[in-house]
């Protein structure tokens, strides 16, 4: 029985092999549905030629092995990420548009002082009109006499008391670039206004360091100058813009501060002569420039807060130049106070010095008189 169908099972396996041959020849013959060369092509290339976003390079990028990747001091404690929308507030928080500086908010400060006996005394400095209603931020030494004695160890004159202050600022519209500041003069003349003192540092909760640091005053102007001003005429007062971050952003604001070029702005005097009647005629406009290094807590009320900034500026010969307003971007931010101390390091030609942040003043006063006092805040 087997022999008989031998033949025939031998004879149907041949054909069934060479069907399947002649199927697999044919497949090879069968277009694909995706054409080869297309699966190669880089996902730029659908990005047509109108496309705005730019085009990478097609090479591999090779991503580095874990172990390799090691966090700089950037990336340690960064908080989770957040919203779009915030995060990009928060990128913009600090970022103040540049804006110029209006030379009609600068004033020259001479203030008067006489003794019993009937002599007189001055000193001179700088200040900034912080609100159109004629008040000025400048130092409290220009002003208090026994306190710079005790803040400065100076031995002035007890005897003589402050009377008032003269006031003067320019009276034509112009403004510097708080950027690229440019080197013209603004000469003051006559006196516009007379001032007195309105406002010194609340002294409670200092410690004795933090008082003797807080060196600012704001006066008040009472009257304009009847022999250069007719009854009619009233001299508009500008105000200056001012920065303060506020207290949940403060961490922000020291960061960004720090490296960062101020301007000092004020009309010192060369002081070339020992006759005060003669170098106390000259107010030009002097800008000086200058880096934040660093800032400052206090030791008790100012204890981990901005008080001061450490400064390197270029020395000069002028003097007056105390209560001239920091500028950053624009907006002040500080208050000039002190030269500073010539460098060790012959190769440097900076000198380090401290001022006085407009965060301290601002605390000092607390927000509601703050806010009553200064006229243009930027708050972030």
């Amino acid at each position: 029985m087997l022999e008989k169908y031998k033949n025939v099972f031998i004879v149907c396996l041949l054909c069934a092999v060479v069907a399947g041959l002649s199927f697999f020849s044919e497949l090879e013959t069968i277009p694909s549905a995706i054409p080869r060369e297309e699966t190669s092509v880089s996902v730029e290339s659908i990005v047509t030629s109108s496309d705005p976003l730019p085009r990478r390079n097609e090479e591999k990028q090779e991503t580095p092995p874990l172990e390799e990747v090691q966090p700089t001091n950037a990336d340690i404690n960064i908080p989770p990420p957040v919203p779009e929308k915030i995060e990009t507030y928060a990128e913009e928080k600090f970022s103040l548009p540049a804006q110029d500086i209006d030379i009609q908010s600068l004033v020259g400060i001479q203030c008067n002082y006489k003794n019993a006996a009937g002599k007189v005394a001055a000193n001179r400095g700088s200040g900034v009109f912080i609100n159109s209603s004629g008040y000025i931020l400048t130092n409290r030494h220009l002003v208090d006499r026994a306190w710079t004695n005790a803040a400065y160890g100076d031995n002035l004159d007890l005897s003589f008391v402050l009377e008032d202050c003269d006031i003067r600022f320019y009276e034509n519209a112009a403004t510097i670039s708080s950027e690229t500041p440019d080197a013209r003069f603004f000469e003051l003349g006559m006196p516009d206004f007379k001032a007195v003192v309105a406002f010194l540092p609340n002294e409670e909760g200092l410690s004795d360091t933090e008082s003797k640091r807080l060196d600012f005053a704001i006066l008040r102007v009472t009257k304009k100058n009847e022999s250069k001003y007719l009854p009619y005429e009233n001299p508009k007062i500008h105000a200056a813009a001012v920065f303060l971050p506020k207290e949940d952003t403060m961490g922000d604001w020291i960061t960004e501060i720090k490296k960062k070029t101020f301007l000092a702005l004020g009309f010192p005097f060369q002081g070339l002569s020992a006759n005060p009647e003669i170098y106390f005629q000259e107010y030009r406009l002097f800008s000086k420039q200058g880096t934040i290094v660093d800032v400052y807590g206090g030791d008790l009320f100012f204890l981990n807060k901005s008080f001061l900034f450490k400064t390197e500026i270029e020395p000069d010969a002028y003097g007056g130049r105390s209560g001239s307003p920091m500028f950053y971007r624009g907006y002040v931010v500080g208050v000039f106070m002190t030269v500073g101390i010539p460098p060790k390091d012959t190769s440097t030609k900076f000198i380090t010095s401290t001022q006085l942040s407009l965060s301290a003043i601002s605390e000092n006063l607390g927000m509601e008189k703050t806010r009553e006092l200064f006229e243009n805040i930027a708050f972030r």
